[in-house]
């Protein structure tokens, strides 16, 4: 007798606790013993079966038959209380087939994640009377929804934004749940709107660590710098120093400099030898090499060379949440303006001629691909798996633009994601997102002038305050302008002076004026719908650069 599936619902246990029913099926007779051990922290505890608790001494559902093709049970998994920053509590689930009484599970297919450990709950059957399945318990998660400017862009200098959030349990869904956030620029700062937001509007985004840069493509981004050359004492073995003959470095090697055309030298298969430092007559390279000990010194070159492919490291680099076409952006605008994660491929179309049954001949065109680099490559770097999550996966990425050394070389940059394809990627939410809308807070002020007597006809006049009017933008509302002529613009502002076009309009100082068209204060709105909630706090940026332009 088999038993053939054991349902216990992959979803993570609420943290608030829940009731959880189990299911095993299999061959009528097939007798199975049910274990849960419940760890949090390095501390252990059984589930009673008849108390329906956890406690400190072992416990087991023992001998159970399956009759009618399976057995149920309800199990209580207790509320956890988690906070952010603590656990998982891990449950692991142990179903002993009891071959002495002939029951045994289906033969074992086995399942592995991408560092080569067993994936335990994606395995099917058993080679031995032991089935185990692990099921976490996660804090609840914040998933909030705010706007940032990337680049940043001058008009959103000091800008605030408050923050739509919400509090979910991870693997969790909603219906779609309205929300909105305020976005305010600094006093000295107007802003427009330019469109109504879009879903390829929100973004997230993630820290790209960026490593040694890793080799060209051959024929691709060559410098145009001439190589500059210098005669190095010989030998070296296996190291990252090299000395210069003559008593200093010749100038021109800085450290935008690769160690290039040097025949007969071992490189490191790691990437270029690029140089790191320079002291004295010492040249320090970011690479091992081994220079073989010829007879005189050897001459050696150098060259300015900018490169489009990186090394991400292994111990923090995050390949699992990229995707083609992400933006770049430098913590200090380091990168090449535009910079996009892209692959490369170069294509040659050639003809050749092809001749039929008849003996007449036709031409027809054929690729000949050069290079197909893609834009991540593991490398066959192993990830860092925890609790059958990817934490950190290195590899090699691709740029559309070759990078300068020392603008990007150990650095850390931001790639961000667009849409929400592209956002789950990045951040493990699911989302949907419907009713985008933005809208602008109109400005009031007051008439701040002895001029406005209400019998003079006015065209320019103060304020008693100026924040938010854009000159050439900004509308002018209210009581006592000229209702003959059109709607007036502001058409300058000096100080708290605004100048009107068209003018002449009899105020009364005091009175208060609306101004629409231009301000400081944006609401964006909106209905979310979460599909699946990540096990992290997940922040989603709109950028607020693609709808307000700001000044």
């Amino acid at each position: 007798m088999e038993i053939k599936e054991f349902n216990y619902g992959i979803n993570y246990i609420s943290n608030q606790g829940e009731s959880r029913e189990l299911q095993i099926t299999g061959d009528n007779g097939a007798i199975f013993s049910l274990e849960i051990q419940r760890t949090v922290g390095s501390t252990i505890t059984f589930y009673d079966f008849n108390t329906k608790t956890f406690v400190s001494s072992r416990k087991r559902l023992k001998n159970r038959k399956i009759t009618n093709g399976s057995f149920s049970i309800s199990i209580n998994f207790p509320a956890a209380g988690l906070t952010v920053g603590q656990g998982p509590d891990t449950y692991n689930l142990f179903l002993h087939a009891q071959n002495e009484l002939d029951t045994f599970h289906i033969p074992y297919i086995d399942a592995r994640f991408a560092d080569g450990s067993v994936d335990i709950n994606n395995t099917i059957g058993s080679s031995s009377s032991l089935l185990e399945r692990v099921l976490y318990q996660y804090p609840d998660a914040k998933f909030s929804i705010t706007g940032l400017s990337p680049t940043p862009l001058a008009g959103f200098t000091s800008f605030t934004a408050t923050t739509a959030e919400l509090l979910l349990q991870a693997g969790s869904s909603t219906g779609f749940i309205p929300f909105s956030f305020v976005v305010t620029l600094a006093s000295n700062k107007s802003g427009v709107i330019l469109k109504q937001p879009g879903t390829n509007d929100l973004t997230a985004f993630t820290t790209l660590a960026m490593g040694e840069p890793y080799f060209r493509i051959p024929g691709v981004f060559n410098p145009a710098e001439s190589p500059i050359e210098a005669t190095i004492n010989l030998p070296v073995n296996n190291s990252n120093t090299i000395t210069i003959a003559t008593d200093e470095v010749p100038g021109g090697i800085t450290t935008e400099s690769t160690m290039t055309d040097a025949a007969g030298f071992n490189f490191s298969s790691e990437g270029p030898s690029v140089v790191t430092n320079i002291s004295g007559n010492t040249i320090t390279l970011n690479n091992a090499v081994t220079i073989p000990n010829v007879a005189g010194n050897s001459d050696v070159k150098f060259q300015a060379i900018k490169y489009p492919r990186w090394r991400v490291p292994s111990a923090s680099g995050k390949l699992h949440q990229l995707v083609g076409g992400m933006e770049i952006f430098g913590a200090t605008a380091d990168l090449t303006s535009g910079t996009v994660l892209k692959s490369y491929r170069d294509v040659t179309t050639l003809k050749r001629e092809i001749t039929r049954s008849d003996g007449s001949v036709y031409e027809e065109d054929y690729n000949v691909v050069n290079h197909n680099v893609p834009v991540i490559d593991t490398l066959g770097l192993k990830p860092t798996i925890t609790n059958g999550l990817v934490e950190f996966q290195g590899g090699v990425i691709t740029l559309n633009a070759a990078q300068q050394l020392t603008n990007v070389r150990n650095t850390n940059s931001k790639a961000y994601a667009y849409g929400l394809s592209s956002i789950k990627t990045i951040s493990g939410v699911d989302i949907d997102i419907t009713d985008l809308k933005i809208e602008l807070e109109e400005i009031t002020t007051t008439v701040n002038d002895t001029d406005a007597n209400n019998a003079d006809a006015l065209t320019s006049f103060d304020v008693a305050s100026t924040d938010g009017i854009l000159d050439d933008v900004s509308t002018v509302h209210g009581v006592n302008l000229n209702s003959g002529v059109a709607t007036p613009v502001v058409t300058n502002i000096s100080s708290n002076t605004i100048t009107l076009t068209p003018g002449g309009h009899v105020l009364q100082n005091g009175q208060v004026l609306t101004f629409k068209g231009a301000g400081r204060v944006f609401t964006i709105s909106g209905k979310v719908k979460v599909n699946e909630m990540s096990v992290r706090n997940t922040i989603l940026y709109f950028d607020l650069e693609r709808f307000i332009s700001a000044s």
